[in-house]
């Protein structure tokens, strides 16, 4: 008859129990290892994205109105370039009419610089805080201001094609005079000056530069006295005191 060793009850649940903490152990380990490796996942993932911010603009970033969103420096600066091509001055007599206008295109308008610039602005931002600009919905907005070229002579040249700048087509004005005596009002009149319409040419070039070289968008030569005044006006001293 065969010897068979028999397990008591009490030697069985020894067993279970040195055997249910390994297995305690080896799920803890488990979930801690997945849970390691999410995280280690979630930082690089982290710093990828971070890293994509060092060469794009945040999103909620404006420049100069130009929404900037994960678009790269060059671009911007192309926009810029683009916004700045739409320009243009236009020139009121003194009367308020306009007598010309003249396009970006017209002064060889060109921008210098841009893209050092909105680089400069995309090197300031805090790239590691791109996930607080997706969640908050922060508003980065930036104001820049860029420099500007333009051809002096290709300006003259497009301002001597206006009609109004033309001397030909201009009106001297004439001096207030005494009239000869007019016998059925048995006196003199006064005849009063004409204005005309002769401009100080050089003055109104001169006023042009300097406006397209300041950005402005409108001259109002009224305001400059570019215009030839009579020498002699119908207030005269002397006329009266005929």
């Amino acid at each position: 008859m065969s010897d068979k060793h028999k397990i008591e009850p009490n030697q069985s649940q020894e067993a279970a129990d040195v055997q249910a903490p390994k297995k305690r152990y080896t799920v803890l380990y488990v979930i801690l290892t997945i849970v390691g490796v999410l995280l280690i996942l979630a930082g690089a993932g982290y710093f990828w994205v971070a890293n994509y911010y060092e060469t794009h603009f945040l999103p909620g970033t404006t420049l100069n109105g130009i929404v900037c969103d994960n678009l790269e420096a060059a671009h911007i600066a192309e926009q810029l370039e683009a916004q700045n091509q739409i320009y243009s001055l236009t020139v009121l007599d003194r009367n308020g009419e306009i007598i010309g206008t003249l396009s970006a295109e017209d002064v060889g308008l060109e921008t210098v610089g841009a893209l050092g610039i909105v680089e400069d602005v995309l090197a300031s931002q805090d790239q590691m805080s791109w996930l607080m600009a997706y969640i908050g919905k922060k508003d980065y907005s930036h104001t820049i201001v860029c420099t500007m070229e333009f051809d002096e002579e290709n300006t003259l040249s497009k301002l001597a094609e206006w009609e109004a700048m033309n001397v030909e087509q201009m009106d001297m004005p004439e001096d207030a005079y005494i009239s000869e005596y007019l016998p059925e009002k048995k006196a003199y009149e006064i005849i009063p000056e004409t204005e005309g319409n002769m401009m100080d040419v050089d003055k109104v070039k001169h006023l042009v530069l300097a406006a397209v070289g300041n950005g402005d968008t409108m001259l109002d030569l009224g305001a400059y006295d570019c215009y030839i005044q009579a020498e002699v006006t119908a207030q005269d001293k002397m006329l009266n005191d005929t």
